[in-house]
């Protein structure tokens, strides 16, 4: 009956609990058993350098059914934190590689983001159009 009909003079106290906010890391997709990492991430339809910008960011043109398409996205040098493979050659990267990864921000994550191309590949496509 209390339950119904709680007293007047007790009073419940409400307790909040502060739970500190984890930060979001995007996970890198597994690849499923029987698969080949080429197979399961495969080239994109079509893939150039369009501009090298400056010795660290380039332009690349980018166009794929499954990730979309890309005219002028921006890509920066960096190290390769996984293995995986080039998506300008299909070249396998291991982790520590200089690499291109397309720019990403707080507000914006490219549908491509966790793709990779190698920069030894960029500076010889690169040199072969002078």
């Amino acid at each position: 009956m209390r339950l119904l009909c709680p007293d007047t003079d007790q009073s419940v106290q409400r307790v909040e609990i502060a739970v500190p906010l984890k930060k979001y890391r995007r996970r890198r997709r597994d690849i499923p058993n029987g698969l080949n990492a080429t197979d399961y991430l495969p080239r994109p339809a079509r893939i150039f350098v369009q501009e090298m910008l400056s010795e660290h960011t380039l332009s690349m043109f980018w166009s794929d059914p499954r990730t979309g398409h890309y005219s002028d996205q921006i890509w920066r040098l960096g190290f390769a934190r996984i293995d995986g493979f080039c998506a300008l050659s299909g070249k396998p990267i291991a982790e520590g590689d200089q690499i291109f990864r397309p720019l990403r921000s707080l507000m914006r994550a490219p549908s491509n983001g966790d793709r990779m191309v190698l920069a030894s590949v960029v500076s010889m496509q690169v040199g072969d159009d002078d």
